[in-house]
């Protein structure tokens, strides 16, 4: 696919200083592509072809954890139990996710990185929901930590963010990486990304590996900015899936 903006304006001076566009895979900012250039500029329209530098890693379909209900636990969670004198109801202990790099590719419909604070238990789940301390577990495919890079559990729940609060910490006794998390009642989709840095974005090529049949999707953003102006402005903006 090749898309392109039929741009009304004329008077551009310089067109590739005036027009940015950045292209998101499934909504994230961490891992935007910036700065594109048109590879064939025809009057106003201004055609965008980038095989070379507009490349994203296929991933896999997003993991999840329905959390919806803390007394019937879901595929995905192990126990549940409750907690006494913590700053949440429950605890939470979702199943052990695997390293998936070397695992065939499966399809199913996913959350593309959202989540949804829900509840089958309560009505208004904004002020009735319960919290959880859920505690998530990652086995590599050795057993062994990755060397030189950290893991951290990443979704839009976390803004993809990579500190403290979303890295794991490697558990040799168990031979498991493990992180608790406070999260309130919901559904939740997320991904485990490595990274040498918290400068450096994260990658998924070891722990979800890349597969070119899964589903993404891809935000187009257009701006324009006239030499008058502060700021650059948001012109056009469409999503399209991968499939």
């Amino acid at each position: 696919m090749k898309p392109f903006y039929q741009c009304k304006q004329t008077s551009f001076t310089k067109p590739r200083d005036q027009i940015k566009v950045v292209v998101l895979q499934n909504y994230r900012w961490d891992n935007a592509v910036h700065e594109l250039q048109p590879a064939f500029m025809r009057g106003t329209t201004y055609e965008y072809n980038s095989e070379r530098d507009l490349l994203f890693a296929a991933g896999k379909e997003f993991r999840w954890a329905d959390l919806k209900s803390f007394r019937f636990q879901s595929d995905r969670v192990a126990g549940v139990s409750v907690s006494d004198g913590k700053p949440a109801g429950y605890d939470v202990l979702l199943k052990t996710d695997p390293s998936r790099n070397e695992s065939q590719y499966m399809p199913y419909v996913d959350y593309d990185g959202f989540y949804q604070i829900a509840s089958t238990e309560n009505i208004q789940v904004a002020y009735q929901g319960d919290y959880g301390l859920v505690r998530f577990s990652y086995k590599t495919a050795t057993g062994q930590p990755y060397s030189g890079r950290d893991l951290y559990v990443l979704g839009q729940f976390n803004q993809y963010r990579k500190d403290d609060n979303s890295r794991l910490v490697y558990n040799p006794a168990k031979g498991l990486y493990e992180k608790t998390l406070l999260l309130k009642q919901g559904y939740y989709s997320y991904l485990y990304g490595t990274a040498e840095s918290t400068n450096q974005p994260s990658k998924t090529d070891l722990t979800e590996g890349n597969y070119w049949e899964t589903e993404n999707k891809y935000t187009i953003l257009v701006y324009y900015q006239s030499y008058t102006d502060r700021a650059p402005e948001l012109v056009a903006c469409t999503t399209v899936s991968s499939r």
